[in-house]
């Protein structure tokens, strides 16, 4: 057996036990419709791009968290102190409840921001197999755009 020919049955069988997923055909006459159901998936960020953002969104509001937890510490030290008298302590109760509400809408804002994200993240997830079909027929639009767009010199 020759050297070619078992390198050719080799490959064959090794085909045969991995197959891979195949595309629709390019020549598929509906395409055009294929990638207008693709276009309302996509652009959509990749996982990894949207874990990114919801990355900077957690510490984007935990930052804005901090903040008023900081806020709200130092004036329930201001009414611990024993200088204070009662008319200036009831003017920082009412900033404590104020930031305490200012607080709560933070935490408010940052599950929603989670729950977003994280829906963003799932979405992503279960598009990104269509990604490569959508990118194939993008890129031949593009090119059939291009040949029919341009005219030969002289017309």
């Amino acid at each position: 057996m020759s050297h070619n020919k078992a390198r050719a049955i080799l490959h064959t069988s090794v085909e045969e036990a991995n197959p891979q997923p195949q595309s629709p055909a390019v020549d598929n006459p509906y395409w055009r419709q294929e990638l207008e159901d693709l276009d309302r998936y996509f652009p959509r960020p990749t996982p990894k791009e949207a874990e990114q953002y919801a990355d900077e969104e957690l510490r984007k509001h935990d930052g804005i968290i901090n903040q008023i937890e900081t806020q709200l510490a130092q004036l329930k030290t201001m009414m611990s102190e024993p200088y204070a008298n009662q008319g200036e302590k009831q003017t920082i109760a009412r900033k404590i409840e104020s930031v305490e509400a200012d607080l709560a809408e933070a935490q408010r804002r940052r599950q929603r921001s989670i729950n977003l994200c994280g829906a963003a993240i799932r979405s992503s997830k279960e598009c990104e197999p269509k990604r490569a079909r959508w990118e194939e027929l993008t890129k031949r639009r593009q090119r059939i755009d291009k040949l029919t767009s341009t005219r030969p010199r002289g017309w």
